[in-house]
């Protein structure tokens, strides 16, 4: 099976946690040894998770131009290039722990939320920076549109789910809570490959 992370941002805090558990405990179960799992992420996000991880043998790299990384950039990397790009990998399965999928695939996606800035009602005064603002903004919109066409939406809590639930003006019946990013100990949980 090819797998495919698909991450155009600058991982960090959560979403760097939840990136380096996942492909730990990838490798930890041979994952890497039974899938293609290639990591399409922008070079930034690649060197801060092979710090928390370091070398993982198996996992290929597919680099997203830095630019992609935030606000507008990101748009224009999604409606232009990400489906061209992603497409050449021929994934069976996409996986976005950022909130966003690339526009016009057709291999199941499982998309992650974690981030609830974008759905601050008094947006401008939680960020207090205009273009902090706008890049909210548009991450909103991608955040709907994704939820539109995911396969799988997996929120972080159950009160993420209400958010997004609220955003969304309906009830989202394939979404799944699944606590991300807990401190270590990681509990060895038999079901964690399904992550």
């Amino acid at each position: 099976m090819r797998i495919i992370l698909f991450v155009p941002f600058r991982a960090e805090g959560g979403s760097l946690k939840n990136l380096a558990q996942l492909l730990s405990a990838w490798e930890k179960q041979g994952q890497f040894a039974q899938h293609q799992i290639t990591l399409h992420a922008v070079q930034e996000s690649v060197q801060r998770i092979a710090s928390q991880t370091g070398p993982i043998v198996g996992l290929h790299i597919a680099p997203i131009p830095s630019g992609a990384s935030r606000g507008l950039g990101r748009l224009l990397y999604d409606r232009l290039h990400a489906r061209e790009q992603l497409q050449a990998l021929r994934p069976d399965a996409i996986y976005c722990p950022g909130g966003t999928l690339p526009t016009g695939m057709a291999a199941p996606i499982i998309i992650n939320y974690q981030n609830l800035l974008p759905l601050q009602q008094q947006l401008y005064a939680a960020t207090q920076n205009l273009r902090l603002y706008i890049s909210q903004r548009i991450l909103r919109q991608m955040f709907k549109r994704s939820l539109a066409t995911a396969t799988v939406p997996i929120f972080n809590s159950q009160h993420a789910l209400a958010q997004f639930e609220a955003l969304m003006g309906r009830p989202l019946p394939h979404a799944r809570v699944i606590p991300r990013a807990m401190e270590n100990p990681i509990p060895d949980l038999q079901s964690a490959a399904e992550l």
